[in-house]
């Protein structure tokens, strides 16, 4: 059996909708890895765009 190339597994190209996001990033935050979910976060934000992030509003402080 021949095999074909492999292709590069992008979960970015598979976060297609807000629940799918949500449910990606719960699944992380299971893991208790502070570095995966930082990768997860990019994976999210390259997934919507960096552009599209950069327009939206900043977050609300609770801070201040």
């Amino acid at each position: 059996m021949k095999k074909g190339p492999l292709t590069r597994f992008d979960i970015a190209e598979y976060l297609e909708n807000e629940e799918m996001v949500a449910e990606y990033l719960n699944l992380i935050c299971q893991e208790n890895d502070p570095a995966l979910l930082l990768r997860a976060i990019g994976h999210v934000a390259r997934s919507k765009g960096m552009a599209k992030i950069a327009e939206a509003p900043p977050p609300i402080n609770f801070l201040t």
